[in-house]
């Protein structure tokens, strides 16, 4: 916000959704990657038939990861705020 937001004059707010968006789309694209990453080492693909994929447990297993992938994502994009000054710390130093 204090640097992004600032250089182009973005509220609080817009500040955060843009940096949410941003956010997203790196997990949505190192989700790929950790796929790939994953045949790497070996792990099985589980090439589920369409009648599994209809499964309510396959359908919630689907929703959970995608959760826990947004939510490590929104974390991850939230590892910057731990490098910010604040304005109080700016006068210590």
């Amino acid at each position: 916000d204090s640097h992004l937001g600032a250089a182009f004059n973005l509220s609080v707010m817009a500040s955060a959704a843009l940096g949410n968006t941003v956010s997203d789309f790196v997990g949505q694209t190192a989700g790929g990657a950790i796929g790939e990453a994953a045949e790497r080492l070996g792990w099985p693909n589980p090439k589920l038939t369409e009648d599994q994929k209809k499964l309510h447990i396959s359908k919630r297993a689907h929703q959970l990861g995608t959760i826990v992938g947004i939510v490590i994502g929104c974390l991850l994009g939230m590892l910057p705020l731990l490098f910010m000054e604040s304005r109080e710390d700016r006068g210590r130093y």
